[in-house]
């Protein structure tokens, strides 16, 4: 994706004034993460907000030896470690590219400068921001279901992950083990077998 694509999806979004697309032709690095590539670990701070313009990238945390896979984010869309870039503290996740991911991105102080200066920014920020929420909240339904229901959650939201991402990280995303995933799995494959 070049520079006039993404002014194009940001006028999607919102309409531009000449002066912000100026400001964001001039402070929109791009960047390639390749597969193990780390954006983000714990206490660090995070200096950029990232848009995938190709790729996969997974943010996660280790809690008891565990890996929590908090969010997927794919082409199109933002990743914001919300708390640690708007209040500038040290992270607590990994954000990890799982396959070449290519990345536009704004420095922190960048994003402040334009934050100041140009309402409609601010605007454009809000709507990557609430896509970011809407995940959130949508994944934090699934604690109410079985792992069945989990899967076939997954299999509605996220079947685009599908050849993606290993089962254990499916698994991880939706809180269980893979031994459960794969228990899940099966029961649902021979429920649909002809009899």
């Amino acid at each position: 994706m070049t520079i006039e694509q993404i002014i194009h999806l940001i006028q999607g979004i919102n309409h531009l004034p000449a002066e912000l697309e100026q400001a964001l032709r001039k402070y929109i690095g791009f960047t390639t993460a390749f597969p193990g590539h780390f954006l983000l670990k714990p206490k660090q701070h995070c200096d950029h907000v990232y848009l995938v313009l190709s790729g996969l990238l997974r943010c996660y945390t280790v809690e008891n030896g565990e890996e929590h896979i908090l969010w997927f984010r794919t082409e199109n869309q933002a990743a914001i470690p919300a708390p640690n870039f708007c209040h500038r503290k040290p992270a607590q996740e990994y954000i990890v590219a799982v396959e070449r991911t290519e990345l536009a991105f704004i420095t922190y102080e960048h994003r402040e400068e334009l934050r100041r200066k140009f309402v409609e920014f601010a605007c454009i920020e809000v709507y990557f921001t609430l896509q970011c929420l809407a995940d959130l909240r949508r994944h934090s339904k699934i604690y109410k279901l079985n792992a069945e229901g989990r899967y076939r959650w997954f299999l509605r939201f996220y079947h685009h992950l599908l050849p993606r991402v290993p089962l254990r990280h499916i698994a991880s995303f939706l809180n269980m083990k893979e031994e459960t995933l794969s228990r899940a799995r099966a029961r649902m494959r021979r429920r649909k077998k002809p009899s």
